[in-house]
């Protein structure tokens, strides 16, 4: 977790693949189950699932916010 004592420490912090990919503490995942510093989207799933959330839901309703967020500016990119 961020705090006081890493604020330093950029590449700790960053999410970006690409970018901590060159970091000397990158961990590399060996398949869907290990977890290294960039996990398979199945683990996050039973990840979610095994804390309790419903991961097949969760991700319809981020389907269904993407599918209404393209909907509502669809006018401006046709035009």
């Amino acid at each position: 977790m961020p705090n006081g004592n890493n604020m330093d420490n950029l590449c700790m912090h960053l999410t970006n693949y690409a970018i901590n990919k060159n970091n000397s503490k990158f961990v590399a995942s060996t398949d869907v189950n290990s977890e290294g510093s960039k996990r398979h989207l199945k683990w996050f799933k039973n990840w979610l699932d095994k804390k309790g959330h419903n991961s097949i839901e969760i991700f319809k309703n981020i389907e269904r916010i993407i599918v209404k967020t393209l909907l509502s500016v669809q006018p401006s990119l046709v035009h």
